[in-house]
């Protein structure tokens, strides 16, 4: 039995690696659900401010912001 990891223990890379993977599968899945929203209703809005705090968490797990033009937002 290990330790409980503190907020002061790191990532590794292969950690990093999983979570900007299931973080880019999450925001494509919520950004597929928003397509059949009308924008700017209660429901749009909310996937909207998860979509940005994916984008929020990817850019503290990075290091750098994400480049909204290239394949995987630059990530990858």
């Amino acid at each position: 039995m290990g330790r409980r990891k503190s907020r002061f223990d790191h990532l590794s890379d292969a950690e990093r690696e999983a979570a900007i993977r299931d973080a880019l599968a999450l925001r494509k899945t919520i950004i597929d659900a928003q397509r059949s929203l009308v924008p700017f209703n209660a429901q749009y809005t909310a996937l909207h401010e998860l979509t940005e705090a994916i984008d929020r968490a990817l850019t503290a797990v990075t290091g750098r912001e994400p480049d909204y033009l290239a394949a995987d937002l630059g990530y990858r």
